[in-house]
């Protein structure tokens, strides 16, 4: 894995930056040392020091990282409790150690290890020389990985750590021991009972300078010693840890993976140089005087880090598990048996041994089994915002299905999406769940479950209903375009049954019931339609009255031919029962619905390539100025047009109504829109609100059948540019 710094920042003080070799890593200039306390610098301008002491190297012999590990935790282990013993005066006790014996295959990095050791013995006792050490480790390991540096350069403190602890021990009974504890000093340790009652200055915990005896000064520098071994056992165990999981899952999907590799750098820094440090104090015990440094600066360092790795690795287990259960979800979505096993895996965790639905009827929670067990499903799954009209539409519902004596067949169930619940939200929902009389998943807050409902399910918001049969297979991955369209029509709610609607090509029919209950007597007896809307309320009205001057001309009920043809025109405003008082709420159905039919017919154009063409034309208008206009015969789609031609073909009536009786009310209107087009050109645009599923990257313009231009809508401009080279923004006639 590689690291990059963060910045190229000058440091402060007198550190600064090193220069960089023609391979991109940086020098390290033996003759002129850099001169740099760590606690100086922030994270970012350590990385940047550091980041040239990582080299990849496939020739490297490769190591034995887990059985190396495994070892030097087990001698840590043992010598910190032999140090225990020591400075507690207790009797030599053996408190359990599950000791990591390596495999008879293992080799140790013996050489390696004598080097760094080098690096960490008898050396003075400040930060600048800590640091000048624990650089020089990470060079002499350049090749090696991250928590390879920090499981070696603790490797080779254990040999020491290890050596004095084994000599203190057992030099009162091995005359060998007893000659090398004496060559080492170490012999003073065993002694400390005996030592002089010669006083030294030392800070302690509480900062204040206080005088102690000779004794006191070892064992309180070992039990600190002993401490910080510990912290950083701890924390190399975390970065081991970690660098595993990164080497057995993806880091760019487990997320926090990826931000602990990038930390990761700089805190085997920190555990290295507090290595280096814990080292020199242990050495300098068996030196004459001075033998006391403050460590509780980087004990303070190390918690810090220890509580972000734990955090970290808590946060990457985590999304492991649930991308695990993710997993474990789609196989067996996949390969479904049956829709109670497919909806346990969905909703619940593994560990809830008797999951249960609320049953909005009954007021009570049922089991799973009991509630859906060889049923087909309706799984409404939305979020808390504004859910009334879909609660509406599967109302409707569910009373045609208790109607038709399916409803023991057919179940409904709500699944809420919440990303986060709190008390605001759980008030919601139980408003919401107040109003439905089916199922419903309480407080719903699985994260693979709503992962998969998001990313498989393609859920974003919208409310979305996916069918499910009795053996657990999608029969439809979304059917709330169907049901807000057609209602119990639309059962049994699958793709065949969208499909069959979608064919019989009368759109505009349940769309139109909506918009005024009396348009459905004039579709019945066949008169034309003038359909109408737009976003300026003065051409609603102006639009209005030309339709009814036509409506009301003496040629259409005076001429005997065209009397004969009982020529009908009605005008219907989409937006209320009068263009002067608009009702947005009327107006907003209207959209949604065509939204939902469009959605519907845009996956299955083969079905009705004409209606979807018009539906996806209409769409076009939706945001155009001053507005648009429909003519339908009945339920049968004549014209779309752009509102200002369709105006200019109502104003021509005058001179075309003569053509009526030859030609017909139909040929005619349409002869003369068509010679209006090429006066208004205007671009294409299809804005879409409502997307619940994917829609195609592509949609061919329905008016020159050129590829639309995508930005954040479907845009064509048939060819044509803007006068200025852009592409224009206004829609086709």
């Amino acid at each position: 894995m590689s690291y990059k710094p963060t910045s190229n920042s000058t440091y402060s003080g007198t550190s600064q930056q090193l220069p960089v070799t023609v391979s991109g890593h940086r020098q390290h200039a033996d003759s002129h040392p850099t001169i740099i306390n760590p606690f100086h610098l922030d994270d970012n301008k350590l990385l940047d020091h550091i980041y040239g002491y990582y080299v990849h190297s496939a020739d490297r012999k490769p190591l034995d990282l887990e059985s190396l590990f495994g070892l030097v935790q087990s001698i840590l282990k043992h010598s910190i409790q032999v140090v225990e013993n020591i400075v507690g005066g207790r009797v030599q006790t053996k408190e359990l150690i599950d000791d990591r014996v390596p495999p008879s295959s293992f080799t140790s990095p013996y050489c390696t290890l004598k080097e760094i050791s080098s690096e960490i013995s008898c050396k003075p006792l400040n930060e600048t020389i800590a640091h000048k050490s624990a650089t020089s480790i990470l060079e002499k390991l350049k090749n090696y990985s991250w928590d390879e540096k920090a499981v070696l350069t603790l490797g080779a403190f254990a040999m020491d750590y290890g050596e004095f602890a084994l000599l203190a021990e057992v030099q009162t009974s091995d005359k060998l021991a007893n000659l090398l504890a004496r060559l080492t000093q170490i012999s003073k340790i065993t002694f400390i009972k005996k030592l002089s009652t010669t006083t030294t200055t030392s800070t302690v915990a509480t900062g204040s300078p206080q005088v102690l005896n000779e004794r006191d000064v070892i064992i309180l520098v070992l039990q600190e010693v002993n401490s910080l071994i510990k912290l950083i056992l701890q924390v190399v165990e975390l970065i081991y840890d970690l660098e595993k999981l990164a080497k057995t899952y993806d880091p760019k999907v487990v997320t926090h993976l990826q931000k602990a590799q990038g930390e990761i750098p700089v805190d085997v820094y920190w555990a290295i140089i507090t290595i280096v440090v814990s080292a020199t104090q242990v050495n300098c015990l068996t030196c004459d005087g001075g033998y006391k440094q403050e460590l509780s600066i980087y004990r303070q360092r190390l918690s810090n880090i220890l509580n972000r790795l734990n955090s970290l690795r808590g946060l990457s287990q985590k999304n492991i598990e649930e991308r695990n259960a993710y997993n474990r979800i789609k196989n067996i979505v996949s390969k479904p048996t049956e829709i109670a096993q497919v909806l346990r895996v969905l909703l619940f965790p593994e560990e809830d041994k008797r999951p249960q639905f609320y049953d909005g009827s009954a007021k009570e929670l049922v089991d799973i089994d009991r509630a859906v067990r060889t049923k087909d499903a309706l799984i409404f799954i939305s979020t808390l915002d504004d859910i009334d009209d879909e609660i509406l539409c599967l109302q409707a519902v569910y009373d045609d299905l208790k109607k038709t004596k399916n409803d023991n067949q057919y179940k409904i169930l709500w699944v809420p999406i919440v990303d986060q619940w709190n008390e605001t939200q759980r008030q919601k929902f139980e408003n919401s769940r107040s109003k439905m009389p089916w199922y419903v998943v309480n407080y719903f807050s699985y994260k693979p479950g709503q992962k998969y409902i998001k990313d498989d399910w393609f859920f974003d918001r919208n409310p979305i209903v996916v069918v499910m049969n009795p053996k657990g297979i999608v029969v439809n991955l979304d059917a709330m375009h169907l049901i807000r369209l057609w209602g119990i029509k639309g059962f049994p709610f699958d793709e065949n049954r969208a499909s069959d609607l979608t064919r019989e090509g009368n759109w505009i029919e349940p769309v139109l019931a909506k918009v005024d209950p009396v348009i459905k007597n004039s579709i019945k007896a066949g008169s034309y339609i003038l359909l109408f809307g737009g976003l300026d309320s003065d051409w609603n009205q102006r639009f209005h009255s030309s339709i009814t001057k036509l409506r009301d001309d003496p040629i259409l009920k005076e001429d005997p031919i065209i009397k004969d043809e009982k020529i009908t025109v009605e005008p219907f405003y989409v937006g209320g029962s009068s263009p002067a008082f608009p009702d947005p709420l009327i107006t907003n159905r209207f959209w949604l619905d065509i939204e939902n039919l469009f959605v519907n017919k845009i996956h299955r154009k083969e079905d009705d390539p004409q209606g979807t063409n018009e539906v996806q034309k209409l769409l076009t208008y939706r945001s155009e100025h001053p507005g648009w206009a429909v003519l339908s015969k009945g339920p049968n789609v004549k014209v779309i047009g752009h509102g200002t031609t369709v105006t200019k073909v109502l104003e021509d009536f005058p001179k075309w109504k003569r053509s009526i009786p030859s030609k017909g009310f139909e040929r005619t209107f349409i002869e003369i829109y068509n010679q209006k087009i090429p006066e208004d050109h205007r671009c294409s645009q299809l804005y879409i609100t409502n997307i619940d599923r994917k829609l195609p990257d592509i949609i061919t313009c329905e008016t020159c059948q050129l590829p639309t231009q995508v930005y954040k809508l479907y845009q064509c401009c048939h060819g044509h540019e803007a006068a200025d080279g852009n592409v224009a923004v206004d829609s086709h006639a």
